[in-house]
């Protein structure tokens, strides 16, 4: 499975990291996780990867609450073209990240 790492340095961009302290990845150990390209990309980028326990599901808690969430909101409509999937979703990560009871 190839690795987006253009996904990768367009979040870092996104988010002004370069300037700050670098985040960690936390992944499960699926196969696309555990690939050199993406090991080889983390460590040029200077992004610690930590992956969770095997057969451990409670560390991956947070995303999968957050996935859920996503999928419940997104999966109630119709959408006739990608970009209006796109608007939506970027809408969903909006209203998750700021607007959002925490």
């Amino acid at each position: 499975m190839a690795v987006n790492v253009i996904g990768f340095s367009n979040a870092l961009r996104k988010t002004h990291i370069e300037q700050q302290e670098r985040p960690k990845l936390l992944s499960d150990n699926g196969s696309c996780y555990v690939s050199t390209e993406l090991a080889k990309y983390l460590n040029r980028a200077g992004i610690h990867h930590v992956r969770g326990r095997v057969r451990h599901p409670q560390t991956q808690g947070k995303i999968e609450r957050y996935h859920r969430s996503m999928k419940n909101v997104i999966k109630l409509d119709n959408y006739y073209s990608p970009e209006e999937l796109e608007k939506s979703l970027a809408d969903f990560v909006e209203y998750y990240n700021i607007d959002r009871y925490h």
